[in-house]
């Protein structure tokens, strides 16, 4: 109990951006940069590197980092603002890490439940781990069909109490029993990668093909999928639901003569969606994400010279999404367009 009071005390709410890399060659530049919500102005960079981790969530009261590589380690970080060398304590009990299949790649937490899904090298039938404490973890051995790559981090519809999850192949399974069994509902509309979020009683899908200006929905979780206009966007890479202010938050990029320019739109229902940062900040965002506070992050690359590239650049809010400012990272970062999961936000206060 003492502990846990001096985590309370200790622990300040944040922003967890997940092992951004020096470059395109998947060189870890530091485990997380640390985004505090008392001022997102300020992010600190880690000084434990160790792994390549694929993405992160939040909780139980700690930030659980999924690894990359074929150890499955997942590092639990219970106060990410104190950024001195240290190592983590990390569960690989339930995994053989001398085995490299089904790397635990995808994480995401909600209701009450860890979720992961793999990455594998080869075609391979797809196994599922649930939790309900990070620790301790059940294998639904060989649920998802024999695929090659990585499905996406599961999502929950807070309606029905089912997980969707997508091949990056795009198919979109679902499960109605917390993961152990899963089925086939629809193929994703979207011709390019795609990542989505549930809110407002719906799932709403992005579609990466260039100058499509459109994200997808669906009223029936996940089994169709109808068009809805977002107005002028050309690159439209990370969407989020914020249930503390009720909308989601859509962040990309538009071609600018050789560069991207960022993009962020808002919408409370899915449907209607309205322009908030249409200037000139160099960086194709790829993650965003809010807080209780009114507070959001964007991160991304830039892009130049016909590839994208590092960039200290990223983009804030303190006003519910609505103004955003450019940023300067504590070091020039490259996170991988397609890795929409790689930010995330907690509160030990909430998370317990």
């Amino acid at each position: 109990m003492g502990q846990l009071l001096r985590q309370l005390n200790n622990t300040q709410p944040g922003f967890v951006l997940a092992s951004p890399w020096i470059d395109d060659t998947y060189t870890i530049r530091s485990a997380w940069i640390w985004f505090p919500s008392s001022d997102v102005s300020s992010p600190v960079l880690s000084s434990f590197i160790s792994g390549t981790y694929s993405n992160v969530a939040f909780g139980k009261g700690r930030f659980v980092l999924a690894t990359y590589y074929i150890n499955h380690f997942r590092y639990h970080v219970w106060d990410a603002s104190n950024t001195t060398p240290s190592t983590p304590p990390r569960a690989t009990a339930d995994l053989d890490p001398m085995v490299d299949e089904n790397r635990p790649t995808g994480i995401n937490y909600a209701n009450g439940m860890f979720m992961s899904t793999p990455y594998n090298n080869v075609a391979r039938a797809g196994d599922v781990l649930t939790s309900t404490n990070g620790w301790n973890w059940t294998t639904h051995a060989g649920v998802l069909p024999s695929l090659q790559g990585s499905w996406i981090a599961p999502r929950y519809n807070t309606v029905t109490g089912t997980w969707l999850t997508r091949h990056y192949s795009g198919q979109f399974y679902r499960s109605a029993d917390a993961g152990a069994s899963w089925t086939n509902v629809s193929t994703s509309p979207a011709s390019s990668s795609a990542t989505y979020a549930f809110g407002y009683g719906k799932w709403i899908c992005t579609d990466g093909s260039y100058n499509s200006a459109r994200v997808w929905q669906s009223l029936d979780d996940g089994s169709s999928w109808q068009s809805v206009s977002v107005g002028s966007i050309q690159f439209i890479n990370s969407i989020t639901w914020n249930e503390y202010d009720n909308q989601f938050v859509l962040a990309g990029g538009q071609w600018a003569g050789g560069t991207i320019d960022a993009r962020i739109l808002t919408s409370p229902d899915g449907t209607t969606w309205t322009a908030r940062e249409t200037g000139s900040t160099k960086v194709a965002l790829n993650n965003v994400k809010g807080d209780n506070a009114g507070n959001y992050i964007a991160t991304g690359t830039e892009y130049s010279s016909s590839a994208y590239r590092p960039t200290t650049v990223y983009m804030y809010s303190t006003d519910n999404a609505v103004t955003w400012t450019a940023g300067t990272l504590p070091a020039a970062i490259y996170v991988p367009y397609a890795w929409a999961d790689k930010l995330t936000w907690g509160d030990i206060k909430l998370g317990l």
